[in-house]
């Protein structure tokens, strides 16, 4: 019975520890300060790539258009670290409103690259990229609520 007591103390300790280790992952390691109203689109790619990082769900989501094409989701729960975060250009698009359909009638195309990491129980194959440098990375940045904010993502 005493090693029935001690083989459930040491199960209950294990569970709990993984538990409290999956919670750590995914909380927020650091705050990143939300952009001003008149933050550049540069400037909201940067806070939006650091709060990735920094697995600030609530900063990443202020950055983003209701109707963005992202999956902030899979962005926050797979992603263990995104550094060395450079815009390598900046195209500005006056005819995607044409192309896109909906509300926003010109876009600045932000290139970047950076440093990516998955957590480690991520198998990277199949996904947009393996770990390591991304060198061509894009997003869409719109006019929306008096803000600039991101709609898309993908290959630059």
């Amino acid at each position: 019975m005493r090693k029935l007591t001690v083989l459930g103390a040491l199960g209950l300790v294990v569970l709990i520890a993984v538990v409290g280790y999956w919670h750590a992952v995914d909380a927020r390691r650091y705050a990143v300060p939300l952009p001003p109203a008149n933050a550049s689109p540069q400037r909201v790619v940067l806070a939006y790539l650091h709060a990735l990082d920094g697995h600030d769900t609530s900063t990443a989501e202020h950055l983003v258009t209701h109707d963005n094409g992202l999956d902030l989701p899979y962005w926050l729960s797979h992603t263990a670290s995104l550094t060395n975060i450079r815009i390598t250009g900046t195209w500005w698009d006056a005819t995607y409103g044409r192309y896109a359909g909906g509300p926003y009638a010109h876009a600045w195309e932000i290139g970047t690259s950076f440093d990516y990491r998955y957590h480690w129980w991520i198998d990277s194959a199949g996904t947009n990229f393996p770990n390591g440098h991304q060198p061509y990375w894009g997003f869409t940045v719109v006019r929306d609520h008096g803000r600039w904010l991101i709609r898309d993502q993908g290959q630059a």
